[in-house]
């Protein structure tokens, strides 16, 4: 369990440096220095527009001359396949790294680190490959990064800028980053010390055995988990008492700045504690603000990010709002970057200067033809319920338009209105768009979870929709008027069930299958029809979607070759 925190921390300190290898149903990214329509405030700061350097759509944008880019790059993404790739631009938001990677931080020190599959790699601002590792790699400061290993347990060692192992090739159970004097925190074997870049001890003290569970190193201090309570504490380096371990509030991490982020014991909430409002604590004890501070991050140049139930903003070491500074409507993450702030909202990404121009963001539309275009527009009424409802522009006939958009903002939004943040539900919609030839094909995409829940439930649903007549379709009018299609497709899924059940990794629960709906969940691709089934219906949650795909052949009995449906797609 141990050794899963600890890899857990250390994950955690590389994906809050960017959103990594998100599997998301987005458009593909562009470059813009148009502020969104949806969901963007910076009340303090006069705005501004600056024209778009490569024009919108995303094959227009162009990779940098690299002998002419600014020197600072950026890490954004495209969608390939409905997954998240990431690549670098420059602050005109030209791509100077290609996107091709499934994770990639910020770069600093000239340095990035970005991964495919299990492959962490160090890459320079012109894409060379510098070092690369199957383990996690840290971040760049101070001439060194942190690198890991696992034997029979989780250590951490050191490289320099080169890819070269620095600090003698040692490795210990907790390692802190290089300070500016060039000397790092490390514990090993029940001591902590200083060392330098060459592995030299120059302090080292021993750990009384009660604070030897040690959760993390940082800055010189040590949280440690309490043998009996299992409550956070805090120890210095010297092993000397900082703060002692509380159940309430309690020590959830240390956000840098010599602060420490706490929380409220809530027993009886079913509100996760990623949920729950924090307060910052110093290493006097000395509460510094109330218990109001959500999504709370690291301080990064005196500056964290927190939300309340509108926006996302900056605050001070000392709890209050930075109001020279962007704030966001949204939830998410603001990271200073220089003069560049880094946004992630909801699921948007974007750059911006701290006046709110906005550099770069992704793009919220999915380019069909040259006309037709399906925007992605938020709706989001309360904190935790973020909806990414598809709005069709671009159609010679505006009514036709209308009706297809009065539909998908039903279709959408009608059944979210009602929430509220008493119902304490997390949701996270969201959808693909394609045109196969007059057919709109819309995937919708999302995630429920109630608080307090094992788990929430996945949405999978498809839509299909006429762009010349607005007509949306179900499953009966891919068939021929009064065929009992019902019965054709329960008879082919029961032979496909009797086949699988003789499987022994089946998962299907036994004589669960009665029958398809009038209106069952479908989708269809070049080879045939599928249908599929929700979680719990006739399996359990762990397999997911059930599907059947059932050919087209198997089907020309009763298909309506001659319905608007078929032709809409063939």
């Amino acid at each position: 369990m141990k050794k899963a925190l600890k890899i857990l921390l250390f994950s955690l300190s590389i994906l809050t440096l960017t959103a990594c290898g998100k599997k998301t149903e987005q458009p593909t990214g562009s470059n813009t220095n148009q502020e969104k329509e949806q969901g963007i405030s910076t009340p303090s700061p006069t705005r501004e527009e600056t024209p778009p350097a490569n024009g919108e759509a995303t094959n227009s944008i162009k990779t940098s001359d690299n002998k002419s880019m600014n020197n600072t790059l950026y890490p954004v993404f495209i969608t390939e396949n409905n997954i998240r790739k990431y690549g670098y631009v420059n602050e005109k938001g030209d791509f100077v790294i290609q996107p091709v990677y499934d994770c990639a931080t910020n770069f600093s020190e000239g340095l990035a680190v970005v991964n495919t599959t299990d492959t962490y790699k160090v890459i320079d601002t012109t894409g060379n490959v510098i070092y690369k590792s199957d383990s996690s790699i840290g971040t760049f400061q101070n001439g060194a990064a942190i690198i890991n290993k696992i034997t029979d347990k989780l250590l951490y060692g050191y490289i320099d800028t080169n890819g070269n192992a620095i600090a003698d090739s040692n490795f210990y159970e907790f390692a802190d980053n290089f300070n500016s004097d060039n000397q790092a925190f490390v514990y090993s074997e029940g001591k902590s010390s200083i060392i330098d870049k060459s592995g030299n001890i120059l302090e080292s003290y021993p750990i009384d055995s009660r604070y030897q569970d040690i959760i993390d190193i940082q800055d010189g201090y040590i949280i440690y988990s309490d043998p009996d309570t299992g409550d956070y504490g805090v120890i210095n380096y010297k092993g000397e008492d900082i703060l002692e371990p509380k159940s309430n509030p309690y020590i959830v991490r240390y956000v840098g700045n010599d602060i420490f982020e706490i929380k409220e014991n809530q027993e009886d909430s079913y509100l996760p504690s990623s949920y729950s409002p924090s307060a910052l604590l110093n290493i006097k004890g000395e509460q510094l603000t109330d218990f109001n501070l959500y999504d709370l991050s690291d301080f990064n140049n005196g500056y964290a990010s927190v939300t309340d139930d509108k926006y996302t903003y900056f605050i001070d070491t000392s709890g209050k709002e930075v109001a020279s500074f962007p704030k966001l409507e949204g939830r998410g993450t603001l990271t200073l970057l220089g003069d560049i702030v880094k946004a992630e909202i909801d699921r948007d990404l974007l750059y911006m200067k701290k006046k709110g121009i906005i550099l770069w963001h992704n793009s919220n539309e999915y380019n069909l033809t040259s006309d037709v275009n399906v925007k992605e527009v938020k709706y989001k009424p309360s904190k935790y319920v973020s909806v990414y409802y598809p709005v069709v522009v671009g159609l010679k006939s505006k009514e036709t338009e209308k009706k297809i958009n009065n539909k998908l903002n039903e279709l959408f939004i009608s059944h979210r209105k009602s929430i509220t943040a008493e119902d304490q539900l997390s949701v996270e919609d969201s959808f693909t768009a394609e045109l196969e030839n007059q057919l709109l094909v819309i995937k919708q995409i999302g995630y429920d979870y109630p608080f307090g829940a094992a788990h929430g439930m996945p949405i999978k649903n498809y839509y299909y929709c006429n762009i010349k007549t607005g007509e949306f379709y179900t499953l009966k009018d891919l068939f021929i008027k009064d065929s009992d299609y019902i019965t054709t497709i329960n008879h082919i899924i029961k032979e496909m069930i009797a086949k699988e059940e003789t499987n022994e990794s089946s998962m299907l629960f036994p004589d669960s299958f009665k029958t398809i709906l009038e209106d069952h969940n479908f989708y269809l691709t070049k080879e045939g029809l599928v249908i599929y089934f929700y979680p719990y219906d006739i399996a359990p949650y762990a397999a997911g979607f059930p599907e059947f795909v059932i050919p087209f052949e198997k089907l020309n009995k009763i298909v309506d070759k001659q319905g608007t449906f078929w032709n809409s797609f063939n």
